[in-house]
């Protein structure tokens, strides 16, 4: 048996594989850099920063702008020239729109990620970014916590 397909019939099945491959969720990355060496409990805006992080602007007013859909992956990182360990372990909301619909996600493998489930254009989430280190040469963790926002923007 042999198939025939029209032209347009063609054309149409392009167009609507085009759209769906726009209409794919983005992936956005968030990146926490510790300098774990220095980092006390009163000095965290100039021990931590995220990657891509204004001049200027605190760890409490960073906001990463998210769509519905997206999937929002939190990563940590010791920075350059420090030594000893840093580890996510939940990202917990605070007070706004619950972009994720829940109150907490805790990381895994390394990493938090979650898909941005329900907001609308100028929704804001503040949530806490929960992490701990542990200094070159002891064996105690610490834990510290920032909260960053998120921005729907589209």
């Amino acid at each position: 048996m042999k198939l025939k397909v029209s032209m347009p019939v063609l054309l149409l099945g392009l167009i609507l594989l085009s759209t769906n491959s726009f209409s794919q969720n983005n992936r956005v990355d968030i990146q926490l850099i510790v300098n774990v060496d220095d980092i006390e409990p009163g000095n965290l805006e100039t021990t931590c920063e995220f990657e891509g992080q204004p001049q200027g602007v605190s760890l409490e007013d960073f906001t990463n702008e998210v769509a519905n859909g997206d999937i929002v992956k939190w990563t940590i990182k010791v920075s350059d020239g420090s030594a000893g360990n840093a580890k996510l372990e939940k990202f917990k909301h605070e007070t706004g729109k619950k972009l994720f619909l829940k109150d907490s996600i805790p990381a895994s493998l390394g990493r938090i990620r979650a898909k941005v489930e329900d907001g609308s254009p100028g929704d804001e989430e503040k949530y806490s970014l929960e992490f701990r280190i542990k200094k070159q040469g002891t064996s105690d963790w610490i834990y510290y916590q920032i909260d960053p926002k998120l921005l729907i923007n589209r």
